[in-house]
């Protein structure tokens, strides 16, 4: 119920109060603070939704960064997800490379992947300075970044505004993550780009680790291939040619990345066993007798004995060991059929007999193309894979260079059209 009181200055009544009940005050309270725990619960839900949003993205990332993928792909990877994130109409990926002194720069064009390596500018670059030693994110904008023109050593593109974070190698700073043409960006937005370069630095590391050690490997691999060839004048190059051969062969029959991988080190190592075998054997300039052919079909075994003991090799045990075997099963050391034998080994099988066709060996002349395509089709289901030989012979034929690198100068053979020998 209401409640009135009259207003009353020294004796002249001037009007009348009106009170509430203690109920309707209550009421009107409770009003009040709902309307103010709705707007509670609101800004909360707004900061939950942005929470969950960048814990969504900081895990999408993860995925990105634990994939056990090349340099390029990784950072093909980050540089479209970072722009996809922040709606970046510039993205680069900048950081030191300490092989040569210089940066190493990638940037998203049109969705592809361009790279380009920069000087180290002066170290009286202010922006050099700020971003690679005093170690904390810059956002500029189109007014700080007329001022800088010259300072923006990797770029002469018209940029409004630009957002740098830096990215770590240990406690170093290697690089940098660069939005071009963003908005301002939001607190949280700093946060999670911030928090998103930590791991995007040590991945990029773990993976220039990685390449680096398997250029190593690859180099070893390469060393001891020569070394096999050292004692044979006539096969000089060809364990690196008949490899570029099946690499460009396996590709078009679609052999997986890690299958690629292991053709390429086994191709380069197939005849390692031939270490084993008399120089006279391996360079008699004319048929070999019984025992000299049963000596050289050792070489297979030899091979395989060798890599025994190197952990790192024992996935390509399957072509030093079978790469003479027949589909007819008549091949050595086990005779295996086609059914028995993986599809790298068949392919290097045929690769590497065109090879020695379309070479000088000791007790003959190259033959011609035609005639090692006929060969290779005389012998097509009885001592090769008929689909191999088929996919060979097509692609010989759209690529006549994959045979001249057979029957040229060895030391200039050119790669494959897709595959590269010099790198890992």
């Amino acid at each position: 119920f209401n409640f009135y009181i009259p207003l009353i200055i020294v004796s002249a009544f001037i009007g009348v109060g009106v009170g509430l009940s203690m109920r309707q005050q209550t009421e009107r309270q409770q009003l009040r603070n709902k309307g103010r725990q709705e707007v509670m619960i609101e800004i909360v839900t707004q900061e939950l939704n942005k929470k969950s949003e960048s814990l969504v993205a900081i895990n999408k990332l993860t995925q990105i960064l634990g994939a056990n993928v090349s340099l390029e792909l990784l950072i093909s990877r980050i540089l479209n997800f970072l722009h996809n994130l922040f709606n970046s109409q510039k993205t680069w990926l900048l950081f030191k490379n300490p092989k040569n002194n210089g940066l190493d720069l990638y940037s998203l064009n049109n969705e592809e992947i361009v790279w380009k390596w920069l000087s180290l500018p002066e170290r009286k670059n202010w922006f050099y300075l700020s971003l690679f030693e005093a170690a904390h994110s810059l956002f500029l904008t189109e007014a700080q970044l007329e001022e800088l023109k010259e300072q923006l050593f990797w770029s002469k593109e018209t940029i409004r505004s630009l957002y740098a974070a830096p990215l770590f190698r240990g406690d170093q700073i290697s690089g940098a993550v660069l939005l071009g043409e963003v908005k301002e960006p939001s607190a949280e937005e700093l946060d999670t780009l911030q928090t998103m370069a930590g791991p995007i630095g040590i991945s990029i590391e773990r993976v220039q680790m990685y390449t680096e050690l398997e250029e190593n490997y690859f180099a070893t691999i390469k060393a001891l291939a020569s070394s096999i060839e050292a004692k044979d004048r006539y096969t000089k190059g060809h364990s690196e040619r008949v490899t570029r051969l099946a690499l460009a062969l396996g590709e078009r029959m679609g052999l997986t990345q890690e299958e690629l991988e292991e053709l390429k080190y086994g191709g380069l190592l197939h005849d390692i066993g031939k270490i084993g075998i008399p120089e006279y054997i391996l360079n008699k300039p004319y048929d070999l007798t019984t025992e000299e052919l049963a000596e050289i079909k050792k070489h297979p075994l030899i091979g395989e004995e060798i890599i025994s003991s190197v952990a790192f090799l024992q996935e390509i045990a399957p072509y030093i060991r079978s790469h003479h075997e027949r589909c007819d099963g008549q091949g050595y050391p086990d005779g295996l059929k086609s059914t028995q034998l993986g599809l790298g080994v068949r392919i290097l099988s045929v690769c590497d007999a065109f090879d020695a066709m379309s070479t000088d060996r000791p007790y003959r002349q190259a033959m011609s193309f035609e005639n090692c395509k006929k060969e290779l089709l005389l012998q097509a289901g009885a001592q090769f894979d008929l689909e191999v030989v088929n996919t060979l012979i097509k692609l010989l034929n759209k690529y006549p260079q994959l045979y001249s690198l057979s029957s040229m100068s060895k030391d200039k053979a050119p790669s494959s059209p897709t595959i590269t020998l010099n790198s890992p």
